[in-house]
């Protein structure tokens, strides 16, 4: 599974490029849904029932409630980690004593490394600059594999979640929040027919784009982007993302798996969920999460959670 030279290298120039934009960009627009209060208040509670803050926060809870027992794990491992925010957060909530990140951006792990340092981290998480695939093989070395949005960027979901299954020792858990909505972002017809609705029940002030307020954004979705234009963008983005659920159900067959949504907070409400407001609360967003879970209900979603310990 282990991917081409050439092709790590397009991943790592490409986030590269991106983290150096992001550091250098305006971060008090919140044009992305995780970075709105509200909503993930509201996906902490679909996954774990509290409306607790904050990234990470609803799975965090899970696992205590559900491993309490097992607290901490011992050897972490996590690809694609990027800067490791997440797997700090993981640090922090006791779930596990040491975690290992595998990244291919070098400025990524430049970034991860000074992160750490400053939050008194350095000493309990590893940055490795390299292809995990290619460098762990060795069956039962780690007591957790942790993926955060870093999965759906695999080229073949199932021989990733096969080799976590294989990384892991006997009583190992497997955690995994992430993207399982359809590969290269080809929507679904009843994807695309809810984000239209959606858009195109919103006043015009919504559509408004945050960082050029004279420009209105669209009302429909009519098709997926192009393959060509989302592999161009992005090598990795998306590449297999659709197999997730059935690769953990077939690998971890008593994997607590919840579907968490994002056909409206992410698809619909993508670039504008900066004009929603969080105090007083907006009632538009309000509305627009309970019919994004009650699409997840049906099938409908875009991310998804799974915990479960190898057998």
């Amino acid at each position: 599974m282990t991917n081409t030279e050439e092709t790590n290298a397009a991943i790592a120039a490409k986030w590269n490029e991106q983290t150096k934009k992001y550091l250098a960009a305006d971060t008090e627009l919140r044009t992305r849904w995780w970075r709105h209060p509200y909503v993930l208040r509201q996906v902490n509670e679909r996954i774990c029932g509290k409306r607790l803050p904050g990234w990470g926060g609803g799975m965090h809870e899970l696992v205590k409630e559900r491993y309490g027992e097992l607290l901490p794990f011992g050897r972490g491992i996590s690809v694609g980690g990027g800067v490791g925010g997440k797997e700090m957060d993981v640090l922090r909530a006791g779930i596990v004593e040491h975690i290992t990140i595998y990244e291919l951006s070098s400025v990524r792990i430049d970034t991860g490394r000074d992160l750490a340092k400053k939050s008194g981290l350095e000493d309990r998480i590893t940055f490795i600059e390299g292809d995990a695939f290619a460098l762990e093989q060795q069956p039962g070395a780690f007591d957790m594999v942790h993926w955060d949005n870093s999965l759906h960027h695999m080229f073949d979901v199932p021989e990733a979640v096969e080799w976590s299954s294989r990384m892991l020792r006997p009583g190992g858990l497997f955690y995994m929040y992430d993207f399982v909505g359809p590969s290269r972002f080809q929507w679904t017809q009843p994807m695309l027919d809810l984000a239209t609705s959606v858009r195109r029940a919103l006043p015009e002030e919504y559509l408004r784009d945050p960082n050029n307020p004279e420009r209105v954004l669209g009302r429909n979705f009519v098709r997926p982007p192009s393959i060509e234009s989302m592999i161009e963008k992005d090598p990795s983005e998306a590449a297999d993302s659709e197999r997730i659920l059935d690769s953990v159900r077939h690998t971890f067959p008593d994997a607590d798996i919840r579907l968490t949504g994002g056909v409206v907070y992410s698809m619909a409400f993508n670039d504008i969920i900066h004009h929603m407001k969080w105090d007083p609360l907006d009632p538009i967003i309000a509305l627009g999460m309970l019919l994004d879970f009650e699409a997840a209900d049906n099938g409908l979603t875009h991310y998804a959670t799974a915990v479960s310990l190898k057998s």
